[in-house]
């Protein structure tokens, strides 16, 4: 595992979500609350970019296609393709449960810095 630096600080203001390119990945990196975190920007359910799903007071993230709820930190699931009714749950069984990928992040020397595999 290495740190990459991916952003300025100043880049990344609160409430504010970025897009970048790590590895062949799309990571989405946002600031909520004063923490920064990083994320596949892909919904593990049907793929469903999530720089547009709402935060919770919780921390996660609400996918803006079913409704999947993602811790942030850990990428557990809260909630796995509730919506829409009746046929949500019948659309969830179309793929395995999966937690999101998430990244550990640090700021320091006034960037923000995301932890990846190296190689």
């Amino acid at each position: 595992m290495g740190w990459l630096k991916v952003l300025e600080k100043d880049q990344l203001t609160d409430d504010e979500r970025r897009v970048i390119e790590l590895q062949g990945h799309k990571i989405l990196v946002l600031r909520h609350e004063g923490r920064v975190y990083a994320m596949l920007n892909k919904c593990p359910h049907m793929g469903a970019p999530l720089k547009s799903g709402r935060i919770t007071e919780n921390h996660e993230i609400v996918c803006p296609l079913h409704r999947s709820v993602f811790d942030m930190e850990s990428g557990e699931i809260a909630d796995w393709s509730p919506w829409p009714p009746i046929i949500g749950k019948a659309m969830g069984r179309l793929r395995q449960e999966n937690a999101l990928r998430v990244f550990r992040t640090k700021e320091e020397n006034e960037a923000i810095w995301i932890e990846v595999e190296e190689g």
